[in-house]
């Protein structure tokens, strides 16, 4: 499958230049939006192959996370069938919702680490690290590596 590079030229210095990169710059929307359309189907060609490889770790996350669900629920629904028995159905009501939520945070980032790729070197991914923010590391970058953790220090 053919793939597609950027390349860019270098930025001119004379201004001969400057004036020659002009001359074939676009002189209309048309030209300048023309796309191959081999290059448009590549690329989409390349998504789908991508989510056809991820679907298997999709399922799989679903599943967990229905599970995750499942047991939150009934949780729940027992808390609360012990709460009315003692005729403390709203204890039931904030006791059992309290711990529904705790099983829903503990599973989520659970199906998520099942569902993402692996890492090349076979490590399972970690769920905080892209939960936290795309590209926002959890330490900046002038901390001081004395309290950085090991994991987090730059690769030599």
């Amino acid at each position: 499958m053919p793939t597609a590079t950027a390349q860019t030229a270098a930025a001119p210095d004379t201004p001969a230049a400057v004036d020659a990169l002009a001359a074939s710059a676009p002189q209309s929307v048309d030209q300048a939006v023309r796309v191959d359309p081999a290059f448009v189907l590549s690329k989409i060609e390349t998504w789908v192959v991508g989510f056809q490889r991820l679907l298997p770790n999709i399922v799989v996350a679903l599943v967990l996370f229905a599970i995750a669900a499942g047991i939150a629920w009934g949780v729940e629904r027992s808390f609360r069938a012990w709460a009315n028995k003692h005729e403390r159905s709203n204890l039931g009501a904030v006791l059992g919702s309290f711990v529904k939520w705790v099983i829903l945070l503990v599973g989520i980032p659970r199906a998520q680490r099942e569902g993402w790729p692996r890492r090349p070197d076979g490590t399972p991914p970690r769920p905080a690290r892209r939960i936290s923010g795309a590209g926002n590391p959890g330490i900046p970058s002038d901390t001081p590596p004395s309290t950085r953790r090991a994991e987090d220090a730059p690769a030599r």
